[in-house]
């Protein structure tokens, strides 16, 4: 399954559907964000400001937290990539650079890349600077 297809979809029905399959599914609401967390498929869904439906999503490429690596499926037309230069090649230079950030109390964040790509803004993280660690997806 890729998650992207799952986008603009109430983030209710997707949780029912999604739960009667299997595996570990976590529903959390934080204020009027929604979350529905796979990990044991290597991603999480994002509803935001309380519109019940699904705007985003983090796709792991590799375990890490809670969560292990998706299935190459899962990624759907990333599936085969791997770098940060293979989804330079493929969605062409990036809008902007992402710096990490250290926040008292927690892990720091990690550096990445920002691209547009077919009405999409993804933002592609790696932990050595060239293995893709995380993507995260958001509808523009």
């Amino acid at each position: 399954m890729d998650p992207i297809d799952l986008f603009e979809k109430d983030i209710m029905e997707i949780l029912s559907e999604l739960r009667e399959s299997g595996g570990v599914v976590e529903y959390s609401q934080v204020e009027g964000d929604e979350f529905l967390k796979f990990p044991e498929n290597g991603f999480y869904l994002h509803s935001k400001n309380g519109t019940g439906k699904i705007s985003d999503c983090r796709i792991y490429f590799e375990g890490r937290d809670e969560y292990f690596p998706a299935k190459i499926s899962t990624r759907g037309e990333f599936g085969e990539l791997s770098t940060l230069d293979d989804f330079e090649a493929k969605l062409g230079s990036p809008i902007k650079e992402v710096r990490a950030v250290k926040i008292p109390g927690a892990s720091p964040t990690l550096p990445g890349k920002v691209f547009e790509y077919d009405g999409k803004k993804i933002t592609v993280y790696s932990s050595d600077g060239s293995s893709v660690s995380y993507i995260h997806i958001k509808q523009i």
